[in-house]
Parts: structure tokens; C-alpha cells; sequence
């Protein structure tokens, strides 16, 4: 019955992370006529807290029974975190956020793929399913008419860009269910509310995971594409898209309309003046805020060219060795090179306990799962 518990904190994880950020960014519409309840968001805020702390006194309860569940996944994003942990204990700065990606990044997988191997009654993909069923038919109904108003959809996050990336997530695991009328119905409408999310990191991301989703079945996916082509075409004849066709009409200058071009600069003018980086609160102290909306750009500023290129070298190893993976899910796999991209945009890498760290362990345990199968 332990097993079967932590299985169920495992989903009851999945299906709070989407509003653990929710209306939390100046990105958010508040004209919006519908809206998730702000006490949905601060349960979820403390339920991951006591869920991961659950985790992780499991995993030490459990050490030696669990050390065959961990593989060369792990052991890759352990390193990717290992790297800034070690320089932020020698500039003894942040050292809290770094310890804790640390140890999460490695405990969480671990977790995670065990339960799977273990305990499948909850952790059938069907269950995964049914929740971002559920997922989508909330979004639908809060900031469905969002879009006719003008305003870009939000779904349940009450943040378009937050609901876009969340989006490709759930888009990367509806590939791993039983390909059904119901599966392909929830595959097209998922990547248009991406779409019409006018997030264009998380379009990016959302079309590179239908790529190594349907890679063999180019015909059926240019056919999917052209299909979706023509909905939206014949839904712009009733509703002006302009706000949205305009994002992305524009993507070259996406850095300077979102704000983001004044403080990648300023960082910039930081990093040429040493690049051995400043420590990790260098956003904060030099550059005035927490966020620089680039995890590439963040790890420059706070680490310096060395120590980026190593912890980045990490992680795109990881992806390299799952992409030479037979036996890996190609739509995980969609999803983290998605995610790697994401990142330009925000700081994604650094979130600790973000809705996108918990899709992030969840992909990593998946993997390592298919890698134990062989």
C-alpha cells in the first residue's frame, strides 16, 4: 500500500503543477470574465512543498531498494545541476535554490520511475490523459472567450505564455497514450489553444514535439498541419486573430516587443566586463530583477563562459543520448529539446519547484524508465 501512496502523490503532483504559477506574471489578463479561484493556486503552492519533502523521505527510507532504478538520465541531470551547485557553494550565493535543484533533479526521477515499474495502477498513461482532458475543458471554459474579446488564451493559468508551455507538455504525453479518435481530437485541439495562446517559444516547442511524435508518418502529420491550417483560417473569418497572427508575424523582434531586449542587454554589458560570472544573485544585484528571461543569458551572468559551457554540455548530452535511445519515447524526447528552446525565453532551468521543473523530473523518470526495459 506505500507503494501504491506514493504513486498517487506522484499524480496528485501532475495534476496541481499547472496551477502552481498560475496568475502569477504581468503577462496575465486581468480583464479575463472567468478565472480559477486564487485559493486553487495557494493550495497548490504548499501541497508541491509537502509532496516533494514526502518524495524525498521515501527515497531516503528506501535508498538501497531504489539505486537500481537509477540510469544514465539521472546521473546527466544530476551533473547539469551539480555545476552551478559547486559554484554557487564557492561564491556561497543562492546556495539554497542550487542545493535543492540538486537534489530533486536527482531524488524526483528516481521516484518517479520506480513507482512507474512498480505501482501502474495510477501511473497508466489513461490516468494522465483523463486529467489533461480535464485540463482542456477548463481552459476551454475560463478563457474560451478570451479569444473572441481579443485577448490571448490562458487557459486555467491565467497566463498565456505559462499556459502554452504547460500545453506542449501535456501535448508530448497525449502521444504516449493508445492512438484513438478521442487522442488525435485532444492532439489537434491542445496545439491549436497553443496557438492561440500567441506564445511563440511554446509554438516553437509544441511543433517540435509533433515532429518527433509523427517523424514516421510525415504524410499523416502534413496532413494534420494543413487540417489545423484550415480551422483556424475558417475560425479567423469569425473572430479577429490579428493580436495573435501579429506575435508571430513578428518573431524576429519577440525580445524587444515583450520588454526582454533592455535587460538581456544590460546583462550583456556585465558578462563582457568579466565572463567568469558574478555568482548567482548577480540578477538580482546587477541587473534589478530575479527574472532574465533567458536561462542561457542568466547562466553567462551568474557562472560565466566556463562553467555555462560545461553545466550546458550536460544537459545536451542528455538529450543527444536520448535521441540515440531506441527505446525512448520520441515525444519525451519532443518535449525536452521544446524545453531547451523555451528557455531563451525565460528561466525555466532555475525554477525550483516551477510547474515546468515538475514536467521536467516527470519526463526524466519516464525516460529512465525506458531505459530500464531493455
Amino acid at each position: 500500500m506505500k507503494n501504491r501512496y506514493i504513486s498517487l502523490l506522484i499524480l496528485v503532483l501532475f495534476l496541481i503543477a499547472p496551477f502552481i504559477q498560475s496568475d502569477t506574471s504581468d503577462e496575465s489578463q486581468s480583464t479575463m470574465l472567468l478565472s480559477v479561484p486564487p485559493i486553487i493556486s495557494i493550495i497548490s503552492f504548499y501541497a508541491r512543498w509537502i509532496i516533494f519533502i514526502i518524495l524525498l523521505l521515501y527515497f531516503l527510507l528506501s535508498t538501497n531498494a531504489l539505486t537500481q532504478y537509477i540510469t544514465k538520465y539521472n546521473l546527466l541531470f544530476l551533473l547539469f545541476y551539480i555545476f552551478p551547485l559547486l559554484y554557487a557553494l564557492f561564491t556561497l550565493t543562492d546556495v539554497f535554490r542550487y542545493f535543492s535543484l540538486a537534489v530533486l533533479a536527482f531524488v524526483l526521477p528516481i521516484v518517479i520511475t520506480s513507482q512507474i515499474e512498480e505501482e501502474k495502477g495510477f501511473l497508466k498513461m489513461n490516468n494522465f490523459q483523463k486529467i489533461i482532458l480535464l485540463f482542456i475543458i477548463l481552459s476551454i471554459v475560463v478563457s474560451g472567450t478570451a479569444v473572441i474579446s481579443g485577448l490571448r488564451f490562458q487557459g486555467i493559468l491565467g497566463n498565456p505564455n505559462m499556459y502554452g508551455i504547460s500545453a506542449v507538455f501535456w501535448l508530448a504525453l497525449i502521444q504516449l497514450c493508445q492512438k484513438t479518435k478521442l487522442n488525435l481530437i485532444l492532439t489537434v485541439v491542445i496545439f491549436i489553444t497553443i496557438l492561440l495562446s500567441g506564445s511563440r517559444g511554446s509554438l516553437v516547442a509544441g511543433l517540435v514535439v509533433i515532429l518527433f511524435a509523427y517523424s514516421q508518418y510525415l504524410k499523416k502529420l502534413l496532413a494534420g498541419l494543413v487540417i489545423i491550417t484550415i480551422l483556424i483560417t475558417v475560425l479567423s473569418n469569425y473572430i479577429d486573430l490579428g493580436f495573435i497572427f501579429d506575435r508571430f508575424g513578428d518573431i524576429s523582434n519577440s525580445a524587444g516587443d515583450s520588454g526582454r531586449q533592455p535587460i538581456w542587454d544590460k546583462a550583456f554589458q556585465f558578462i563582457n566586463l568579466n565572463p567568469f560570472g558574478y555568482g548567482m544573485n548577480a540578477p538580482l544585484e546587477l541587473i534589478g530583477t530575479g527574472n532574465v528571461h533567458n536561462a542561457y543569458i542568466r547562466f553567462l551572468l551568474t557562472m560565466g563562459y566556463p562553467m555555462t559551457i560545461i553545466t550546458l554540455a550536460c544537459f545536451f548530452l542528455l538529450l543527444w543520448v536520448a535521441v540515440k535511445d531506441k527505446m525512448t519515447p520520441k515525444p519525451l524526447v519532443g518535449f525536452l529539446f521544446g524545453y531547451a528552446l523555451a528557455n531563451y525565453g525565460e528561466d525555466f532551468f532555475v525554477g525550483v519547484g516551477s510547474s515546468m521543473f515538475i514536467y521536467v523530473v516527470l519526463t526524466i523518470g519516464m525516460l529512465s524508465y525506458s531505459n530500464l526495459k531493455k
